[in-house]
Protein backbone atom coordinates (compact mmCIF):
# COMPACT_ATOMS: atom_id res chain seq x y z
CA UNK A 1 0.00 0.00 0.00
CA UNK A 2 3.15 2.78 0.02
CA UNK A 3 3.91 1.55 -3.57
CA UNK A 4 3.07 5.43 -4.34
CA UNK A 5 5.75 7.00 -1.57
CA UNK A 6 8.69 4.28 -3.63
CA UNK A 7 7.97 5.14 -7.34
CA UNK A 8 11.20 5.29 -9.99
CA UNK A 9 11.69 9.09 -10.97
CA UNK A 10 11.18 9.76 -14.28
CA UNK A 11 13.74 12.82 -13.53
CA UNK A 12 15.13 14.26 -10.46
CA UNK A 13 16.98 17.84 -9.77
CA UNK A 14 19.09 19.38 -6.99
CA UNK A 15 18.23 22.95 -5.10
CA UNK A 16 20.41 24.38 -2.76
CA UNK A 17 18.52 26.30 0.20
CA UNK A 18 21.35 28.93 0.49
CA UNK A 19 21.01 32.29 -0.46
CA UNK A 20 19.80 33.55 -2.57
CA UNK A 21 17.77 30.86 -3.35
CA UNK A 22 14.07 31.68 -2.27
CA UNK A 23 11.58 29.18 -0.58
CA UNK A 24 8.65 31.43 -1.16
CA UNK A 25 9.69 32.47 -4.70
CA UNK A 26 9.56 28.60 -5.76
CA UNK A 27 6.30 27.73 -4.27
CA UNK A 28 5.09 31.16 -5.75
CA UNK A 29 6.39 30.48 -9.21
CA UNK A 30 5.78 26.71 -9.41
CA UNK A 31 3.51 25.90 -7.07
CA UNK A 32 0.82 28.85 -7.47
CA UNK A 33 1.51 30.04 -4.37
CA UNK A 34 -0.71 27.17 -2.50
CA UNK A 35 -0.87 27.73 1.41
CA UNK A 36 0.12 24.57 3.25
CA UNK A 37 3.11 23.54 0.34
CA UNK A 38 4.66 27.01 1.76
CA UNK A 39 4.11 25.74 5.03
CA UNK A 40 6.51 22.95 4.61
CA UNK A 41 8.71 24.74 3.02
CA UNK A 42 8.73 26.44 5.67
CA UNK A 43 9.18 23.86 8.59
CA UNK A 44 11.92 22.66 6.11
CA UNK A 45 13.47 26.22 6.44
CA UNK A 46 12.91 26.53 10.56
CA UNK A 47 15.43 23.48 10.77
CA UNK A 48 18.66 25.26 10.03
CA UNK A 49 20.88 22.85 8.40
CA UNK A 50 18.60 21.76 5.76
CA UNK A 51 20.44 22.48 3.06
CA UNK A 52 19.47 20.72 -0.19
CA UNK A 53 15.97 20.39 -1.71
CA UNK A 54 15.40 16.97 -4.25
CA UNK A 55 12.77 17.47 -6.32
CA UNK A 56 12.06 14.64 -8.40
CA UNK A 57 8.94 13.88 -11.36
CA UNK A 58 7.16 10.52 -10.57
CA UNK A 59 4.18 8.80 -12.11
CA UNK A 60 0.82 8.14 -10.56
CA UNK A 61 1.36 4.45 -8.72
CA UNK A 62 -0.72 2.56 -6.34
CA UNK A 63 -3.24 4.51 -4.06
CA UNK A 64 -3.03 7.48 -6.27
CA UNK A 65 -3.26 5.78 -9.51
CA UNK A 66 -6.15 3.95 -7.55
CA UNK A 67 -7.56 7.63 -6.57
CA UNK A 68 -6.81 9.26 -10.20
CA UNK A 69 -9.12 6.53 -11.92
CA UNK A 70 -12.00 6.82 -8.87
CA UNK A 71 -11.87 10.45 -9.65
CA UNK A 72 -12.55 9.76 -13.58
CA UNK A 73 -15.39 7.91 -12.69
CA UNK A 74 -16.85 10.68 -10.99
CA UNK A 75 -15.70 13.49 -12.79
CA UNK A 76 -14.74 12.71 -17.13
CA UNK A 77 -13.07 15.43 -17.72
CA UNK A 78 -10.39 15.17 -15.15
CA UNK A 79 -6.55 15.29 -15.26
CA UNK A 80 -3.94 14.52 -13.01
CA UNK A 81 -1.61 17.08 -14.76
CA UNK A 82 1.95 16.72 -12.33
CA UNK A 83 2.90 14.71 -9.63
CA UNK A 84 6.22 15.46 -7.74
CA UNK A 85 8.00 14.19 -4.90
CA UNK A 86 10.09 17.17 -2.61
CA UNK A 87 12.59 15.96 -0.03
CA UNK A 88 14.45 18.09 2.20
CA UNK A 89 18.12 17.09 3.37
CA UNK A 90 20.59 18.42 5.92
CA UNK A 91 23.39 17.57 3.07
CA UNK A 92 24.57 19.59 0.19
CA UNK A 93 23.55 17.10 -2.28
CA UNK A 94 24.09 18.08 -5.97
CA UNK A 95 24.14 14.19 -7.81
CA UNK A 96 22.66 11.16 -7.39
CA UNK A 97 25.70 9.46 -6.07
CA UNK A 98 25.63 12.25 -2.68
CA UNK A 99 22.43 11.28 -2.36
CA UNK A 100 22.85 7.41 -2.09
CA UNK A 101 25.43 7.93 0.79
CA UNK A 102 22.45 9.75 2.88
CA UNK A 103 21.21 8.01 5.68
CA UNK A 104 17.25 8.16 7.42
CA UNK A 105 19.06 10.58 9.84
CA UNK A 106 19.53 12.80 6.89
CA UNK A 107 15.83 13.43 5.77
CA UNK A 108 13.88 16.07 7.38
CA UNK A 109 11.04 15.34 5.42
CA UNK A 110 9.26 14.74 2.10
CA UNK A 111 6.14 15.90 0.37
CA UNK A 112 3.92 14.50 -2.65
CA UNK A 113 2.55 17.29 -4.38
CA UNK A 114 -0.55 16.86 -6.90
CA UNK A 115 -2.02 18.92 -9.56
CA UNK A 116 -5.67 17.70 -10.13
CA UNK A 117 -7.44 19.45 -12.76
CA UNK A 118 -11.12 19.03 -14.05
CA UNK A 119 -12.69 22.11 -15.88
CA UNK A 120 -15.95 20.81 -15.21
CA UNK A 121 -15.28 21.89 -11.41
CA UNK A 122 -13.22 25.13 -11.95
CA UNK A 123 -10.78 22.86 -10.62
CA UNK A 124 -6.92 23.41 -11.75
CA UNK A 125 -4.43 23.49 -8.57
CA UNK A 126 -1.46 21.86 -6.97
CA UNK A 127 -2.04 20.58 -3.32
CA UNK A 128 -0.49 18.31 -1.11
CA UNK A 129 -1.75 14.64 -1.53
CA UNK A 130 0.47 13.66 1.22
CA UNK A 131 3.56 14.37 3.57
CA UNK A 132 5.50 13.79 6.58
CA UNK A 133 8.00 16.12 7.99
CA UNK A 134 9.90 15.88 11.71
CA UNK A 135 8.82 17.02 15.07
CA UNK A 136 9.32 20.54 15.85
CA UNK A 137 12.34 20.53 18.49
CA UNK A 138 11.49 21.00 21.20
CA UNK A 139 11.41 19.54 24.70
CA UNK A 140 7.71 20.51 25.70
CA UNK A 141 5.94 19.65 21.88
CA UNK A 142 4.82 15.92 22.75
CA UNK A 143 3.86 13.99 19.66
CA UNK A 144 3.21 10.15 21.54
CA UNK A 145 3.84 7.13 18.92
CA UNK A 146 4.71 9.01 15.56
CA UNK A 147 4.68 6.40 12.63
CA UNK A 148 7.84 5.35 10.73
CA UNK A 149 7.04 6.12 7.19
CA UNK A 150 9.04 4.52 4.16
CA UNK A 151 9.56 7.01 0.84
CA UNK A 152 11.57 5.82 -1.82
CA UNK A 153 14.11 8.88 -3.27
CA UNK A 154 15.90 8.29 -6.84
CA UNK A 155 15.23 4.31 -6.44
CA UNK A 156 16.14 3.88 -2.49
CA UNK A 157 14.31 3.54 0.42
CA UNK A 158 14.56 5.73 3.91
CA UNK A 159 12.48 5.78 6.86
CA UNK A 160 11.03 8.65 8.26
CA UNK A 161 9.09 9.55 11.73
CA UNK A 162 6.28 11.68 11.66
CA UNK A 163 1.97 11.77 11.29
CA UNK A 164 1.42 11.82 7.60
CA UNK A 165 -0.24 15.19 6.38
CA UNK A 166 -2.92 15.40 3.77
CA UNK A 167 -4.91 17.70 1.24
CA UNK A 168 -8.55 17.86 0.25
CA UNK A 169 -9.26 18.31 -3.34
CA UNK A 170 -13.06 18.62 -3.43
CA UNK A 171 -13.27 15.57 -6.11
CA UNK A 172 -12.88 12.60 -3.57
CA UNK A 173 -12.27 13.65 -1.33
CA UNK A 174 -12.71 16.74 1.82
CA UNK A 175 -11.58 17.30 5.05
CA UNK A 176 -12.94 14.69 6.57
CA UNK A 177 -11.27 12.37 4.05
CA UNK A 178 -7.71 14.08 4.71
CA UNK A 179 -8.39 13.96 8.52
CA UNK A 180 -9.15 10.34 8.68
CA UNK A 181 -6.34 8.93 7.03
CA UNK A 182 -3.92 11.00 8.85
CA UNK A 183 -4.67 9.13 11.73
CA UNK A 184 -5.42 6.13 10.24
CA UNK A 185 -2.49 5.61 8.27
CA UNK A 186 -0.71 5.89 12.10
CA UNK A 187 -2.75 2.88 13.85
CA UNK A 188 -3.64 0.66 11.34
CA UNK A 189 -1.50 -2.65 10.68
CA UNK A 190 -1.36 -1.80 6.95
CA UNK A 191 0.76 0.96 5.98
CA UNK A 192 -2.42 2.97 4.42
CA UNK A 193 -5.68 3.18 3.46
CA UNK A 194 -6.58 4.49 0.08
CA UNK A 195 -9.56 7.09 -0.85
CA UNK A 196 -11.59 4.67 -2.61
CA UNK A 197 -11.71 2.56 0.31
CA UNK A 198 -12.86 5.15 2.21
CA UNK A 199 -15.67 5.92 0.18
CA UNK A 200 -16.76 2.15 -0.80
CA UNK A 201 -17.50 2.29 3.28
CA UNK A 202 -19.12 5.56 3.20
CA UNK A 203 -21.64 4.87 0.64
CA UNK A 204 -22.83 2.20 2.54
CA UNK A 205 -24.46 4.55 4.96
CA UNK A 206 -25.12 7.28 3.06
CA UNK A 207 -27.66 9.22 1.38
CA UNK A 208 -29.38 8.46 -1.94
CA UNK A 209 -27.14 10.70 -4.16
CA UNK A 210 -24.22 10.94 -2.04
CA UNK A 211 -21.39 12.12 -3.64
CA UNK A 212 -17.56 11.87 -1.67
CA UNK A 213 -17.51 15.43 -2.45
CA UNK A 214 -20.53 16.24 -0.22
CA UNK A 215 -18.24 15.35 2.64
CA UNK A 216 -18.61 12.42 5.67
CA UNK A 217 -21.27 12.83 8.03
CA UNK A 218 -20.77 11.27 11.57
CA UNK A 219 -22.37 7.94 10.63
CA UNK A 220 -20.31 7.29 7.91
CA UNK A 221 -16.96 8.29 9.97
CA UNK A 222 -18.35 6.05 12.80
CA UNK A 223 -19.02 2.99 10.33
CA UNK A 224 -15.49 3.68 8.31
CA UNK A 225 -14.04 2.69 11.83
CA UNK A 226 -16.02 -0.01 12.92
CA UNK A 227 -15.41 -1.50 9.37
CA UNK A 228 -11.60 -1.07 9.95
CA UNK A 229 -11.85 -2.60 13.73
CA UNK A 230 -10.81 0.75 15.30
CA UNK A 231 -12.17 1.43 18.59
CA UNK A 232 -13.37 4.82 19.17
CA UNK A 233 -15.85 6.82 21.59
CA UNK A 234 -17.32 10.25 19.72
CA UNK A 235 -20.33 12.57 20.92
CA UNK A 236 -22.83 14.60 18.32
CA UNK A 237 -23.11 17.77 20.07
CA UNK A 238 -25.70 18.46 17.42
CA UNK A 239 -27.75 15.61 19.41
CA UNK A 240 -26.59 15.90 22.62
CA UNK A 241 -26.21 19.60 23.41
CA UNK A 242 -26.28 18.90 27.12
CA UNK A 243 -22.80 17.49 26.90
CA UNK A 244 -20.84 20.53 26.35
CA UNK A 245 -20.49 21.55 29.62
CA UNK A 246 -20.23 18.25 31.20
CA UNK A 247 -18.22 16.12 28.63
CA UNK A 248 -16.17 19.08 27.07
CA UNK A 249 -14.53 17.74 23.64
CA UNK A 250 -11.07 19.41 25.21
CA UNK A 251 -11.33 15.96 27.66
CA UNK A 252 -11.50 13.50 24.34
CA UNK A 253 -9.34 15.06 22.89
CA UNK A 254 -6.42 15.17 25.39
CA UNK A 255 -7.47 11.37 25.81
CA UNK A 256 -6.78 9.98 22.55
CA UNK A 257 -3.86 12.12 21.96
CA UNK A 258 -1.83 10.91 24.91
CA UNK A 259 -3.10 7.42 23.77
CA UNK A 260 -1.12 8.02 20.74
CA UNK A 261 -4.42 7.20 18.54
CA UNK A 262 -5.56 10.78 18.34
CA UNK A 263 -8.76 12.09 18.18
CA UNK A 264 -10.91 14.22 15.20
CA UNK A 265 -12.79 17.70 16.12
CA UNK A 266 -15.60 18.68 13.26
CA UNK A 267 -17.02 22.59 14.04
CA UNK A 268 -18.91 24.87 12.64
CA UNK A 269 -17.77 27.83 10.65
CA UNK A 270 -19.16 31.64 11.75
CA UNK A 271 -18.99 35.13 10.63
CA UNK A 272 -20.70 37.43 8.06
CA UNK A 273 -19.50 35.88 4.92
CA UNK A 274 -19.90 32.26 6.47
CA UNK A 275 -22.32 29.81 4.56
CA UNK A 276 -24.80 28.00 6.22
CA UNK A 277 -24.23 24.90 7.66
CA UNK A 278 -20.49 25.06 6.29
CA UNK A 279 -18.08 23.22 8.58
CA UNK A 280 -14.91 21.70 8.88
CA UNK A 281 -13.37 19.16 10.53
CA UNK A 282 -8.82 18.54 11.58
CA UNK A 283 -6.73 16.08 13.44
CA UNK A 284 -5.23 16.66 16.80
CA UNK A 285 -2.32 13.84 17.65
CA UNK A 286 -0.05 15.91 19.94
CA UNK A 287 0.55 18.66 22.80
CA UNK A 288 2.90 21.32 24.02
CA UNK A 289 2.56 21.29 27.91
CA UNK A 290 4.13 24.50 29.71
CA UNK A 291 5.42 23.30 33.44
CA UNK A 292 5.29 27.06 34.55
CA UNK A 293 1.46 26.91 34.18
CA UNK A 294 -0.37 29.46 36.51
CA UNK A 295 -4.19 28.19 36.34
CA UNK A 296 -4.03 24.27 37.37
CA UNK A 297 -2.78 25.58 41.05
CA UNK A 298 -4.58 28.71 41.16
CA UNK A 299 -7.43 27.03 40.29
CA UNK A 300 -7.56 24.67 43.32
CA UNK A 301 -6.18 27.50 45.89
CA UNK A 302 -7.99 30.63 44.51
CA UNK A 303 -11.45 29.70 42.65
CA UNK A 304 -12.72 26.41 44.44
CA UNK A 305 -12.00 26.95 48.03
CA UNK A 306 -13.15 24.77 50.40
CA UNK A 307 -14.62 22.12 47.63
CA UNK A 308 -12.45 19.18 48.60
CA UNK A 309 -10.45 18.65 45.58
CA UNK A 310 -7.60 16.25 45.73
CA UNK A 311 -6.72 15.95 41.95
CA UNK A 312 -5.59 18.15 39.11
CA UNK A 313 -5.55 16.54 35.93
CA UNK A 314 -2.46 16.39 33.62
CA UNK A 315 -4.62 18.07 30.91
CA UNK A 316 -4.50 21.25 33.24
CA UNK A 317 -1.12 21.82 32.13
CA UNK A 318 -1.38 22.14 28.33
CA UNK A 319 -1.09 24.58 26.72
CA UNK A 320 -1.90 23.77 22.71
CA UNK A 321 -2.99 20.76 20.57
CA UNK A 322 -0.61 19.52 18.11
CA UNK A 323 -2.87 19.87 15.07
CA UNK A 324 -2.93 19.13 10.93
CA UNK A 325 -4.91 21.60 8.81
CA UNK A 326 -5.20 20.72 5.08
CA UNK A 327 -6.66 24.57 4.36
CA UNK A 328 -3.29 25.44 6.27
CA UNK A 329 -0.41 22.69 6.32
CA UNK A 330 0.70 20.37 9.12
CA UNK A 331 2.07 21.04 12.46
CA UNK A 332 0.27 23.79 13.82
CA UNK A 333 -0.39 24.65 17.45
CA UNK A 334 -4.28 25.49 19.04
CA UNK A 335 -4.33 26.66 22.32
CA UNK A 336 -6.50 24.39 24.34
CA UNK A 337 -9.44 26.93 24.83
CA UNK A 338 -9.24 28.46 21.48
CA UNK A 339 -12.42 26.99 19.42
CA UNK A 340 -14.93 27.54 21.86
CA UNK A 341 -17.18 25.03 23.52
CA UNK A 342 -20.32 26.00 21.37
CA UNK A 343 -18.90 25.52 17.58
CA UNK A 344 -17.80 22.00 18.38
CA UNK A 345 -20.08 20.16 16.62
CA UNK A 346 -18.55 16.73 16.91
CA UNK A 347 -15.55 14.98 18.75
CA UNK A 348 -14.19 11.19 18.22
CA UNK A 349 -11.34 9.95 20.44
CA UNK A 350 -9.53 7.20 18.78
CA UNK A 351 -8.26 3.96 20.34
CA UNK A 352 -4.86 2.14 19.91
CA UNK A 353 -5.31 -1.53 19.17
CA UNK A 354 -6.67 -3.52 22.20
CA UNK A 355 -8.15 -0.87 24.33
CA UNK A 356 -11.42 -1.14 25.52
CA UNK A 357 -12.10 2.00 27.15
CA UNK A 358 -11.93 5.75 26.56
CA UNK A 359 -8.92 7.42 28.09
CA UNK A 360 -11.97 9.76 29.20
CA UNK A 361 -14.32 6.72 31.17
CA UNK A 362 -10.57 4.99 32.63
CA UNK A 363 -10.13 8.92 34.02
CA UNK A 364 -13.61 8.84 35.84
CA UNK A 365 -13.19 4.95 36.84
CA UNK A 366 -9.74 5.97 38.45
CA UNK A 367 -11.38 8.99 40.14
CA UNK A 368 -13.90 7.18 41.68
CA UNK A 369 -11.43 4.93 43.14
CA UNK A 370 -9.77 7.72 44.77
CA UNK A 371 -12.12 9.88 46.05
Amino acid sequence: MDQHRRVIPSSISFLTVAPPFSCFDFVEDKYHGQEAIRRIFSLARSFEDVKTIVLEEILAQGIIEDENQEIVSLHKDFLCNGLHRISFWNKSISTGKDLDSCTDENLFGYALLKRDVALSCKMDRWYVFESVVRKYRHPHNCVPFPRYYFVGINGKDYRIPGILYCQQNNLNKVCAHVALRSLLSRILTAPDISYRSINDIAITVADKGWSPADGLGSNQIRKILETLGVGYRDIDYMKNPEYREILPYQKWLYAGVESGAGALVGFRLTGSAAEPDSRHIIPFFGHTFNKDTWAPDADFAYFRIGEGLGYIPSESWTSSFIVHDDNFGPNFCIPRFYIEQDKVEYVVELFRSGAKYSGVSAEALGLEFLY
